[in-house]
């Protein structure tokens, strides 16, 4: 069966369930479409022919039976999860793709929609497309944007955060921002979350937010204050990224008063890939001693890695675990803790009792202190994984791994 006839049979079947209400989420990337991510060699004439026609024949099957999926995709019940990814249906014009995200919005129990784009460079979408889907949900709990380029003027990107921003304070429990280019102009990548959420954050339903910017030759961009702060704000926030960004000391101390306030319900901190110092962690970590000793603490897990924090962020940590009794995970990888730090880490291993999984790989550790933190691992029982791989030890029997049975 030809490649043509793959793609044509991949969407009547998708038709077929829809129509029959058999799936509850709508899946539409390479494998569900059975699209062959290889590229043909062109080879002469009669080739390069041959496979003009090929794409021509595949770019009209899609835009019919697009059609015919976005006008079904309306009337479903049982669809409750989208997810496209909009660089194998670049063939598509702008009205099909209008519809389908007018479609999308319309889904009765829509709880979840996903745009993650696989092509290297990502894919443009018009924010005024996710903008509708945004405005007609009435259900929608979850939004991931992946590897995309989001194109439009101030106005259109203005209704978006009034869109984003009743949906915060209703539904929407959870937004995944990876990758994402926005024109700098009207706003910086954070800002496509912060200015929706700044209105009222207290009012807002969110409970899981990742903004992961990459990191293009090294270079961190700026997250605003006002980010930030709306992001600690909101009292329902259990789980919170922000990776690939560069914090000024107002973002640090925003971090560090969610943290230490009594009513926090932060479960889950990750603020790797962000060139946090340990002038920055000595006041998170402060924050982090004070709720443990209080006893209001709530973070189950905290993550570090490859920051350029040394060994006065490791005899911090070290204090903070020596009091704390909710962290499960943490890790510090690629970073430069040193002895000093490793030190402080393994001492307090064998007194910590809520610890299940460390990793501290490439913390450049010299082989005593590797070895007292294996020993701390063989005594404390209530350690369940220990990773402490790249870090050269010179003694051959030092393992890097370690999981308990």
């Amino acid at each position: 069966m030809g490649s043509i006839e793959k793609l044509e049979n991949s969407f009547k079947n998708l038709i077929e369930q829809i129509r029959a209400d058999a799936i509850t989420t709508l899946q539409l990337d390479r494998q569900t479409l059975r699209i062959n991510k290889k590229k043909e060699k062109k080879r002469g004439l009669q080739k390069h022919t041959r496979t003009s026609r090929k794409i021509e024949n595949m770019a009209n099957i899609v835009k019919l039976h697009f059609g015919m999926l976005s006008s079904l995709l309306k009337e479903s019940v049982k669809v409750t999860t989208v997810a496209v990814d909009p660089s194998i249906l670049s063939m598509l014009d702008e009205t099909s793709w209008c519809e389908f995200f007018h479609a999308v919005g319309n889904v009765t129990n829509l709880s979840a929609f996903e745009i993650c784009s696989q092509n290297e460079f990502g894919s443009k979408i018009e924010v005024s497309w996710l903008t509708k889907t945004l405005q007609q949900s009435m259900n929608l709990k979850s939004l991931r944007l992946c590897n995309i380029e989001l194109l439009g003027t101030k106005q259109e990107f203005a209704q978006f955060d009034d869109a984003l921003f009743i949906l915060s304070c209703s539904t929407l429990k959870k937004i995944i921002v990876q990758e994402t280019l926005i024109p700098t102009k009207y706003y910086n990548l954070d800002r496509l979350i912060g200015s929706g959420l700044s209105k009222i954050p207290a009012m807002s339903t969110l409970e899981d937010v990742m903004i992961v910017h990459d990191k293009l030759d090294q270079q961190y961009v700026d997250v605003s204050a006002e980010t930030i702060q709306s992001l600690c704000k909101i009292p329902t926030m259990k789980r919170l990224s922000l990776n690939g960004f560069q914090f000024d000391p107002e973002n640090i101390a925003g971090i560090a008063h969610a943290l230490a306030k009594p009513n926090s319900t932060l479960e889950y901190l990750n603020l790797s890939c962000n060139a946090l110092q340990d002038c920055d962690f000595l006041i998170i970590s402060y924050a982090l001693e004070l709720s443990s000793r209080n006893r209001t603490s709530k973070l189950r897990g905290l993550n570090l890695a490859d920051n350029q924090l040394g060994c006065q962020a490791g005899e911090a940590l070290g204090a903070v675990l020596a009091v704390n009794s909710t962290l499960t995970l943490l890790n510090l990888s690629c970073n430069d803790i040193g002895n000093v730090g490793g030190v402080a880490i393994a001492k307090v291993l064998f007194v910590n009792d809520s610890l299940k999984k460390l990793y501290l790989k490439n913390c450049s550790l010299g082989d005593d202190v590797l070895k007292s933190t294996v020993a701390s691992f063989h005594y404390n029982s209530k350690l369940e994984q220990l990773n402490i791989e790249n870090n050269n030890p010179t003694e051959k029997s030092i393992s890097y791994n370690l999981t308990r049975q």
